[in-house]
């Protein structure tokens, strides 16, 4: 290779290509462009040569001269030729000429190989390529002798562009062109090694991979991730447009050096682009993808298809249209609420749910969630029958007011998009209305149930809890009271929500399905309610009172030794010297046995009430450290733990204040109560000591400053008090049984009446599972036919199989009962092979922290040969069944479900 400068590595290389064909010879010499900067002398196998560099012939004469062949033997390094040295000098070199370096040759050396792929060896830039970028002690040996392409290209492909794969499909080169250089660079390459490149790139990532090159020929590598993006609205689904979109593909092909792009690889682009997008956002964040996302928005705009961006599971627009749409559909549900406009509801918010920013805006989501919820319970509020006794107006917020209230008070933080905060102002108002009135009809049975004397058939006063709840657990074993200052039921259907995935399991008492709901003393404020809960009768005090009465409890007492006895700490007592850690000398009577019944006050959600910055957190145990580090602490001591509340409260949205001296909810008087008011007399009315207040049963009515939340009331959700009792998974109490799954239907979905039951041969009527829609007509669905009735007799079918049989065997005593698994798969088919993990604990009445295990253990059973059939999907928490595969694997002679 006339005029090529080696390095070393190179020289040494070619020295033993030379030694072996001629060993005696003792100056070679080889063809050199450049200055030689390298060592004066090398070792070759054993052979020491000087290096000389002949850069005339004068010079080399002289040289030569001084040369003594006996002690070492010499490498020429020249850029003359042979005609140029003379033949005085060439006749003393080996074979009498000037060696050109065998490029090829080399790479052998480099590679260790004997011989190298025909079809690599007639691209002369490959092995100038290898041999430039070449180790110092050359590349790693290849196998049989044989340098093979795919060998020569991993090497090529990660020096020139720094791709790692020899072999990149559509996600290594999208992953390589998010750093904008790497296109540039390969830009800069001729254009016999871009071709060379793209050809490569052809057989190994496809026509996905040439369409992706041609962007980056075309100087828009940066862009290809977008493109990609860009690609799944402009082909749909299905890879059929519709005009507009088709003249939107036509200015795409300007990002694909010209030429059209095939539908189907437009759309394998497209799925590349999006995983890659899910993975950078779970690993790097949002942040990390926004400046892709936008790109794709631009671009979207450029080619005049913005308005279908809705069509992308992945860009911002699309999210802001999908939501756009379901505002539109919430606004169209409240104007004529019926099942075809609910249903319509239903499919625009799937939609919403399934968009990727929905994870990342866990808030919109939320929000989105609770307001599909309230719009399901607007249907059946319509149809549900007053309640006829107070009791049952308790129960009644328990079971399924205090979800609504949850659900509303997520919507009061309102949301960005215009349409769809007007669309949950409209919400709010309608359930508002509905709940006022409720509020009258509670407060109204309230009162009279007050003057009546308070019977406590199916209730429990806050006054009994210690002895009805704390004592008879504590006659079981340890136990620790919670007592959340001012949580109302909704704060506590939030918190336990979390609480439940920790490992804690809700109990009642093996008589009752739930617990019963417990009534606060009246007024509803901490100096009475609280008081009267840690003292175990109505009264009114301090703390100082409430720790001095709760020591004194006859029935706690008793249960306890004189030296340990019933324990009650406050906010001062539980926090060490930093404020928020749990005091160590505190963990320390939790973990002891000696001290059997300890109480403890937390005031987290009392003091956010007592602000007026309009926040709403999210009620978890991570937002109330104390709480965590305290059921933390009871877990590991295997403590009973009962969680309550002294009262609730009503939070501040557009009250009234009148002004009264007395509470922010209550006031004395007898006479004269406002339309919005109510008089309430009796023993229960612990202050004024006349026994008798006037209180507001609206929510919009205070007597004092402006706050977050008020109390003091006598709406449900002040007066109805949540307990909760709860133990590790793994502890029984006796007496005491698993309470089922506290959550209405209509929390999950929209089907009337309760979940599929179990039963020996059923025809179940269910709606199907929505289909996506992804073409132009932004969500329009077609209503007709939502209803079919589907044969569930194929689960005995299976269940008779002979694989069925040998996956039992399988699984072993692992194997749920029959009847379990039969309910199971009933569950599922009812709602079109798919439901989240807490739809499907409602639907089998068990736990929802029992499912995952229920789960894993169906998966096993149903996988056969590692099949997909039964499949849990983490982000939404749900699971699905795919019954056409099941039948496959399953051998059942049976229809396939259409």
């Amino acid at each position: 290779m006339s005029g090529y400068t080696p390095t070393l590595p190179q020289i040494k290389a070619q020295l033993r290509e030379i030694r072996e064909k001629f060993a005696g010879d003792r100056i070679i010499g080889l063809s050199s462009s450049a200055i030689w900067e390298g060592p004066n002398q090398i070792e070759v196998d054993g052979e020491k040569f000087e290096i000389l560099q002949g850069i005339s012939t004068l010079q080399i004469r002289e040289r030569l001269l001084e040369f003594a062949p006996e002690t070492s033997s010499m490498v020429l390094l020249t850029s003359l030729s042979e005609d140029d040295l003379g033949n005085d000098i060439t006749a003393r070199l080996a074979k009498e000429r000037v060696f050109p370096i065998n490029a090829w040759d080399i790479v052998k050396c480099l590679f260790r190989a004997r011989h190298v792929d025909p079809l690599i060896v007639k691209h002369r830039w490959i092995a100038d390529t290898l041999i430039e970028h070449a180790p110092v002690d050359g590349y790693r040996a290849v196998a049989g002798g044989i340098l093979d392409g795919d060998t020569v290209w991993g090497v090529l492909l990660e020096k020139l562009l720094g791709l790692k794969d020899g072999r990149p499909d559509a996600t290594a080169l999208l992953t390589w062109l998010l750093v904008p250089e790497n296109g540039e660079k390969f830009q800069s390459f001729s254009a016999e090694i871009q071709d060379a490149v793209c050809s490569r790139i052809r057989q190994t990532g496809g026509e996905v991979g040439a369409s992706i090159m041609r962007c980056v020929c075309s100087g828009h590598g940066a862009s290809a991730l977008s493109i990609g993006l860009v690609c799944r609205v402009v082909f749909g689904a299905n890879g059929t447009t519709e005009s507009n979109r088709r003249e939107a593909a036509v200015r795409l092909e300007k990002y694909n050096d010209g030429q059209a792009l095939d539908p189907t690889v437009a759309l394998a682009w497209a799925k590349t682009a999006e995983a890659i997008s899910e993975n950078l956002a779970e690993t790097d964040g949002l942040g990390a993808i926004r400046p892709l996302i936008e790109g794709a928005d631009a671009l979207l705009a450029e080619i005049l298809a913005d308005k279908y961006a809705y069509i992308s599971n992945v860009l911002l627009t699309g999210f802001q249209q999908r939501l756009n749409k379901y505002g539109e559909s919430l606004t169209a549900f409240l104007k004529n609420r019926c099942e075809r406009t609910l249903d319509n509801l239903e499919e625009c918010a799937e939609q919403v749910f399934k968009h990727h920013q929905a994870k990342w805006q866990s808030d919109v989501k939320r929000r989105a969630e609770m307001a599909l919820r309230l719009s399901r319970w607007l249907v059946l509020a319509e149809k549900r029958k007053p309640v006829n006794s107070f009791s049952e107006a308790a129960q009644a917020y328990m079971d399924t007011g205090s979800f609504v209230d949850w659900a509303r008070r997520s919507l009061l933080s309102g949301e960005d998009t215009e349409k769809v905060a007007q669309a949950y102002e409209s919400l709010r108002i309608e359930i508002g209305t509905i709940r006022e009135t409720e509020n009258k009809a509670f407060a109204k049975l309230l009162a009279e149930w007050v003057d009546t004397g308070s019977s406590c058939d199916n209730l429990l006063v806050i006054e009994n809890v210690l002895d009805e709840v704390v004592a008879s657990l504590g006659e079981h074993g340890a136990v620790l009271l919670i007592v959340m200052d001012g949580m109302s039921a909704p704060v506590f259907r939030e918190l336990v929500e979390d609480i439940v995935k920790q490992g804690w399991m809700a109990r009642t008492r093996v008589e009752t399905k739930a617990p019963l709901p417990v009534i606060a003393a009246i007024p509803s404020v901490t100096e009475v309610s609280r008081a009267s809960l840690l003292a175990g009768k109505l009264t009114k005090g301090d703390s100082s009172t409430e720790k001095q009465l709760f020591k004194n409890h006859s029935r706690l007492a008793a249960l306890c030794s004189t030296q340990s006895p019933p324990l009650l700490l406050h906010k001062n007592d539980l926090s060490g010297s930093g404020g928020t850690e749990l005091d160590g000398d505190v963990r320390k009577k939790i973990a002891s046995q000696r001290n059997k019944v300890i109480g403890a006050v937390i005031n987290v959600v009392d003091d956010h009430l007592l602000k007026g910055d309009q926040t709403f957190p999210k009620w978890t145990t991570s937002y109330i450290p104390v709480l965590h580090s305290l059921l933390q602490e009871a877990q590991q001591a295997g403590r009973t733990v009962v969680l309550t509340s002294d009262h609730g409260h009503v939070l501040d949205h557009q009250t009234v204040l009148r002004q009264h001296d007395d509470g922010e909810r209550w006031r004395r008087g007898k006479d004269n109560p406002e339309s919005d008011e109510i008089v309430v007399r009796g023993s229960r009315v612990v202050m004024p000591t006349d026994n008798v207040l006037i209180a507001p049963w609206s929510e919009s009515v205070r007597y004092g400053m402006k706050k977050n939340g008020y109390h003091g009331g006598v709406t449900p959700q002040e007066m109805v008090v949540p307990l909760a009792i709860l133990a590790p998974s793994d502890q029984d109490i006796d007496g005491f049984t698993v309470c089922g799954n506290p959550f209405p239907q209509w929390w999950f979905d929209s089907a009337q009446g309760e979940p599929a039951k179990i039963q020996q041969t059923a025809a179940v009527s269910v709606k199907p599972a929505l289909k996506v829609q992804e073409e132009p007509s932004l969500f329009d669905i077609n209503l007709e036919d939502r209803t079919s009735t589907t044969d569930v007799t194929w689960i005995d079918v299976l269940m008779e199989s002979p694989v069925f049989a040998s996956q039992e065997k399988l699984v072993a005593r692992a194997a749920p009962p029959r009847e379990q698994i039969r309910a199971f798969l009933v569950a599922l088919e009812s709602r079109g092979g798919k439901l989240t993990c807490a739809a499907l604990a409602r639907s089998l009445d068990e736990p929802v922290f029992r499912i995952n295990g229920l789960v894993a253990v169906m998966r096993r059973l149903l996988n056969v040969d590692g099949y997909s059939i039964l499949e849990r999907d983490e982000p939404s928490d749900s699971v699905s069944l795919n019954r056409s595969l099941l039948q496959l694997q399953f051998e059942l002679d049976i229809p396939t479900k259409s």
